[in-house]
């Protein structure tokens, strides 16, 4: 019988990957009901799939499950590992949360610096942490990312933990922030990171919504806005600049975001669409463009 238990652990294991989805889940139940030698066996034979390179987090878990001396070294060396994985970031999660090890920050942020998988699962820990240091990392690795996916992973963490994801409405402060922290330019990038900033470290100071001025109503679109994004939907179709001159406010920032996607995906009917739409914001795609040798000056027709 506990030769049998012990087959029925590695076999838990050993199951296929078939997707991502796959690593989050483990059944613990084999792992949970061996005797303190056959863990020890458990913990040697994880030892050799991670040393043979697995990359496998549910390798971690079951390190957790067991739980012993030994199995916690092996989860403490994993984390530390030179390379980052999506083990080694989950075993710096899993000390950080049920050791509380003042180094997970340090590695969850180095893994930060990894590919998207690995960042999801750093991004992940350093949610579960949060604490000061947690925040710094992401919105460190935010400014310094340029892959839209990866700064998107990040956005959601810092959003959800501070609670600014309840207000990404359209036009609205968070909206404009988290569409410009996504966005190709990098003058309207950096600046909404900042902007972000701000409201992360408010808001663990304490900060209300309201304090953060995050906080507006719901509002539907304008005539002007919806006449955007209809336009936007067909290349074909003339940019009204009386329409988009009197757009304000976040409606403003709103349009500044969709023509500068458009610009990037080559439509230079954008080009004189963020002129007549104007403002600060709007001559940072404009000066972005214009460094990369784009031609951006104004047409007579947008």
């Amino acid at each position: 019988m506990p030769d049998q238990a012990l087959r029925a652990a590695l076999e838990a294991l050993d199951a296929p990957i078939q997707a991502p989805s796959d690593l989050l889940q483990l059944d613990l139940k084999p792992i949970a009901v061996l005797d303190a030698g056959h863990k020890a066996t458990l913990v040697a034979e994880i030892a050799a799939r991670l040393g043979a390179g697995r990359d496998d987090p549910r390798l971690v878990d079951a390190l957790v499950e067991i739980g012993s001396k030994a199995a916690w070294q092996q989860i403490e060396a994993l984390a530390a590992a030179a390379e980052p994985s999506v083990s080694s970031a989950r075993a710096a999660r899993r000390l950080g949360v049920l050791r509380r090890d003042r180094r997970a920050v340090r590695w969850l942020a180095a893994a930060l610096r990894s590919w998207t998988y690995v960042v999801e699962e750093a991004a992940t820990g350093l949610y579960e942490l949060d604490n000061y240091r947690a925040d710094e990392a992401l919105l460190e690795a935010l400014a310094g990312r340029d892959e839209v996916e990866i700064r998107r992973v990040l956005l959601d963490r810092l959003f959800v933990r501070h609670g600014l994801d309840a207000w990404q409405l359209a036009a609205s402060p968070v909206w404009s922030a988290r569409m410009a922290a996504l966005s190709p330019w990098p003058s309207l990038r950096a600046e909404a990171i900042a902007v972000i900033g701000r409201w992360v470290r408010g808001a663990r100071g304490g900060a209300t919504p309201q304090a953060l001025g995050v906080a507006v109503p719901d509002v539907p679109p304008s005539a002007a806005m919806t006449a955007l994004l209809k336009a936007l939907r067909d290349p074909n179709a003339t940019l009204d600049a009386g329409q988009l001159a009197i757009l304000q406010g976040g409606e403003r920032d709103w349009a500044v975001d969709l023509l500068g996607k458009a610009l990037e995906r080559g439509e230079f009917r954008a080009v004189a669409a963020l002129h007549a739409v104007g403002g600060a914001r709007a001559q940072m795609v404009l000066d972005d463009a214009r460094a990369l040798d784009l031609p951006v000056m104004a047409t007579a027709n947008a």
